[in-house]
C-alpha cells in the first residue's frame, strides 16, 4: 500500500510515526505493507517510491521546518503533483482548514478521487464546504473516503454512530464540539477575565494558530455539518449555519448564567435557533443540538413572494408518506406545509428519518381548522386547488399553478374531506393509464409541484 500525505504537522507527523511503529502487527493481521511514498508540506514536497523513512522525515521536519531537505536534490513537487503523478492508491489529506476555499485540501481530495485513491482527510474544510458533493464523488469513482479524524480528535463518534447504532433513529444530538471555547468558558466560570482565559489556553498550546476557528465558532460549526450530514443525513455545509463565537461574554454574562440558569437551561438556550429551523440557528461552539419542531401559527407577514405556494395535508396518517411529501416539499421550494391538529399524524421518529432532514428547511404549521385557515389565506390572494381522483374533476395541466397557490392533499383512503373541498376554486386529477386509478399521495405530490415549477419557469 503506497500513501501520499499532504500536510506534515503534528497529525501528519503523528500519522508517520504510528505507521512505522505498527508496520509489523499491519503485516501480521492483514497482510500490508503500507510506505509513505510522498510528502507534501506548505514550503514543498519529497517523494521516493521505494518508501520515505518516517524518522528521518519527523527529523528533518523539526530541524528545518521543512521536508524538502530530506532529500539533497531540489525538490519543489507539489501534493497535486504527487496525486497526479506518483503510483498510490491512498491520499492522508492533513493540511490546515480553510473555511473560505477549502483549499489547498480540496483540491487534492478532488483529484484524488478522480485518480481512484482512496482519501483519509483530517482535515474538515472540504468537509465543511462541500460535504455532500465529495460523498458523491467518492461513491461515483467507487473509492473509500473516511473522515473520522474530523470530530472528537480521533475518537470513533461518527463511526460508532454510523455502524453501531445503525439500526436506530437518530433524531437530534448534543455536545461540547468545541475543547478550546468550553476550556476558555470553564476559566471564566471559575473567576478569570476572557483575555487571562484565552491566554492560559494559548500557553496551553489548545488554542488554533488561527484564533478564529476557534473563538468565533468556525470548528464547532464544521464539525456540526460533519456530524449533520454522516449521523442525520442532511444535506448542509458551512454556509448553511449561523455562528455566534464567545469573543463578547464577559464576567457579567458568566455571573449570570451561573446564578440563573441550570445546565439544562443553558443547553436548551443554545439550541433555541435550532428547534425553530435549521436556517435560522447559531452554531455557538458550545452546546449544539438538533431537534424537528413546528409553529402553531401561520405568519401572514412572512408571505412577500409573488410565487407563495402552501401545500395542506388534509387527514394525513402515513409516516412514511408525510416524511416524502415533506422532502419532496423541500425540494420543490414549497414554503409552508399545513397540518390539522385534530386529524393528522404527528411529526414522529420515522416522519423526521424519511424527511433525510428536509424538516430543517421547510415551515411546518399546525392549524386547529384547515376551513378556517383556507378562509384567512384567500384574504391574501391565495388561489385554493384541491386534487383528487375525482370524475368531476379537471386535468391538472389546467391548472394555473403560479401566483400565490395553495395545494390541498387528503389521504389515500378518505381523500380530502367534503366541507375542505368545497372551498377549493379547483379541483385537479392526475389522468390515469395504467390498471391501477390511482396514485401514491407522495407521488401524487410529487408530480403536482414540480408541474408547478415548470409552469413558474416557462412564464
Amino acid at each position: 500500500m503506497r500513501i501520499i500525505l499532504c500536510g506534515f504537522g503534528v497529525v501528519g507527523q503523528s500519522f508517520a510515526k504510528l505507521l512505522e511503529s505498527r508496520s509489523g502487527d499491519l503485516y501480521a493481521r492483514y497482510g500490508l505493507k503500507p510506505k509513505i511514498v510522498g510528502v507534501f508540506d506548505k514550503t514543498g514536497g519529497v517523494t521516493d517510491t521505494s518508501g520515505l523513512d518516517a524518522s528521518r522525515l519527523i527529523g528533518t521536519k523539526r530541524k528545518y521546518n521543512s521536508v524538502k531537505k530530506y532529500s539533497k536534490k531540489e525538490n519543489n513537487v507539489s501534493g497535486l503533483d504527487m496525486i497526479n503523478n506518483l503510483n498510490a492508491e491512498v491520499l492522508i489529506e492533513a493540511t490546515a482548514s480553510n473555511y473560505k476555499d477549502a483549499e489547498p485540501g480540496m483540491t487534492h481530495i478532488i483529484n484524488a478521487m478522480k485518480q481512484g485513491l482512496h482519501v483519509i482527510s483530517v482535515n474538515k474544510g472540504p468537509l465543511a464546504l462541500a460535504f455532500p458533493s465529495l460523498f458523491e464523488l467518492a461513491e461515483y469513482n467507487n473509492i473509500m473516503f473516511r473522515f473520522s479524524g474530523t470530530v472528537g480528535g480521533g475518537t470513533p463518534i461518527l463511526d460508532y454512530a454510523k455502524n453501531s447504532l445503525g439500526g436506530e433513529q437518530i433524531i437530534s444530538f448534543d455536545g461540547i464540539l468545541n475543547g478550546t471555547t468550553n476550556y476558555i468558558l470553564t476559566n471564566m466560570t471559575n473567576g478569570m477575565s476572557f483575555n487571562d482565559a484565552l491566554n492560559d489556553a494559548k500557553k496551553r498550546g489548545y488554542v488554533e494558530a488561527d484564533e478564529s476557528l476557534d473563538l468565533d465558532g468556525l470548528d464547532a460549526a464544521a464539525k456540526l455539518v460533519i456530524l449533520a450530514n454522516w449521523i442525520m443525513r442532511m444535506k448542509v455545509t458551512m454556509p448553511d449555519i449561523k455562528r455566534t463565537g464567545i469573543r463578547k461574554v464577559n464576567e457579567e454574562d458568566i455571573k449570570i448564567i451561573n446564578e440563573k440558569i441550570s445546565d439544562q437551561e443553558l443547553i436548551n438556550l443554545a439550541a433555541k435557533g435550532l428547534k425553530e429551523k435549521f436556517n435560522n440557528n447559531r452554531a455557538q461552539g458550545i452546546i449544539i443540538e438538533f431537534l424537528a419542531d413546528y409553529d402553531s401559527q401561520f405568519d401572514f407577514n412572512a408571505v412577500v413572494k409573488k410565487d407563495h405556494c402552501i401545500v395542506i395535508l388534509d387527514s394525513m396518517n402515513d409516516p412514511q408518506n408525510l416524511g416524502q411529501i415533506i422532502r419532496t416539499c423541500e425540494c420543490a421550494g414549497i414554503d409552508s406545509i399545513i397540518l390539522p391538529s385534530n386529524s393528522s399524524i404527528s411529526i414522529t421518529d420515522t416522519v423526521l428519518q424519511i424527511s433525510q432532514g428536509a424538516f430543517t428547511n421547510v415551515k411546518i404549521y399546525i392549524e386547529k381548522n384547515i376551513n378556517r385557515f383556507i378562509d384567512k389565506i384567500k384574504k391574501h390572494n391565495f388561489w385554493i386547488s384541491g386534487f383528487e381522483n375525482s370524475i368531476s374533476a379537471c386535468n391538472w395541466f389546467d391548472i394555473e399553478m403560479k401566483g400565490r397557490v395553495c395545494f390541498v392533499f387528503g389521504s389515500e383512503g378518505k381523500g380530502i374531506k367534503s366541507l375542505t373541498l368545497k372551498k377549493c376554486d379547483y379541483i385537479g386529477t392526475i389522468p390515469m393509464f395504467g390498471k391501477i386509478n390511482s396514485l401514491n399521495v407522495s407521488a401524487s405530490v410529487s408530480a403536482i409541484l414540480f408541474e408547478r415549477i415548470r409552469q413558474i419557469k416557462t412564464q
